[in-house]
């Protein structure tokens, strides 16, 4: 147990350093005067979202561990490390959702209306969209806790705390709260899906528009084919994330807390670690 603490330890102290990092890369360019983006600003809060993801990770994990009093259904601070855990899984889910979005307004060239209209709106209010993705998240963790109250019968936060061990073996039960959580990652890796898929069909017209040209050079054309393996990598990543959280959710009960921590950990450290090495200023 002491050798496989050390190396999870080691792998999410790497993360976190990592996403800390892309996080104080961004926030230093900003203080430069540098020009930051709106695809900068999303990234610097995905970069937090995921480093105190990270961080709450690694608390549950030792306390888990070590501190035996930590686990028992009255634990208050218990309490509060799973829905602050709950609450940055799902503010990452949508920043890198916004992320990817607003790549897309960034790079694909589409002249309809709607898109012309939508890359503004999300150009000059993508500090209210951040807001937003914040608000939302904090939405799922109320919903969570309504679910945990309203299924057990009680009417305050000392209840459901109380009871929050026995509840949520509750919930795991119930068709109806997976569903709720299948909606709750449903929703944004549709339109991330729904992103990348555009995104890679205005490459891919560039693409024919480029092979019609004899005088196009080899090199732009395989720049094109690498943005998109690039997307197809940064899809896998995401679509792995949400499995995770539903798997997880399905067999909670069956694995070992440092599995739980690994598996939700695991895909957001390697898609961080992606974009560091393909951001040419977080590279260099």
């Amino acid at each position: 147990m002491a050798l496989v603490t050390a190396l999870i330890t080691t792998a999410f102290i790497g993360g976190l350093l990592m996403h800390s990092y892309i996080a104080i890369t961004v926030i230093i360019r900003w203080l430069h005067k540098k020009p930051v983006t709106p695809i900068d600003q999303v990234l610097v809060c995905l970069g937090i979202a995921r480093m105190l993801l990270q961080i709450f990770s690694l608390m549950d994990l030792f306390l888990s561990i070590y501190q035996h009093g930590y686990l028992e259904p009255g634990s208050m601070f218990h309490f509060a490390v799973d829905g602050s855990f709950i609450f940055f899984n799902y503010s990452s889910i949508w920043f890198s959702t916004l992320f990817c979005v607003t790549f897309l307004l960034k790079i694909a060239t589409y002249r309809h209306r709607l898109f012309l209209r939508l890359k503004r709106i999300v150009s000059q209010r993508i500090t209210s969209l951040i807001v937003l993705s914040l608000v939302v998240s904090f939405g799922y963790v109320l919903m969570y806790v309504y679910l945990l109250t309203t299924d057990s019968g009680v009417k305050n936060m000392t209840d459901v705390i109380n009871n929050v061990t026995n509840v949520t073996k509750k919930l795991q039960s119930r068709v109806h709260h997976v569903v709720f959580f299948l909606l709750g990652n449903s929703i944004p890796i549709g339109i991330y899906c729904c992103s990348v898929t555009l995104l890679i069909a205005s490459l891919y017209f560039h693409i024919d528009n480029m092979r019609a040209n004899s005088n196009s050079a080899p090199l732009r054309l395989k720049a094109y084919y690498m943005a998109i393996t690039t997307l197809a990598f940064c899809l896998l990543c995401y679509i792995f994330t949400v499995i995770s959280n539903v798997f997880v959710l399905c067999y909670i009960f069956m694995l070992e807390v440092f599995w739980i921590h690994i598996i939700l950990n695991v895909f957001p450290i390697i898609h961080s670690a992606f974009l560091i090495c393909k951001t040419s200023y977080l590279r260099q």
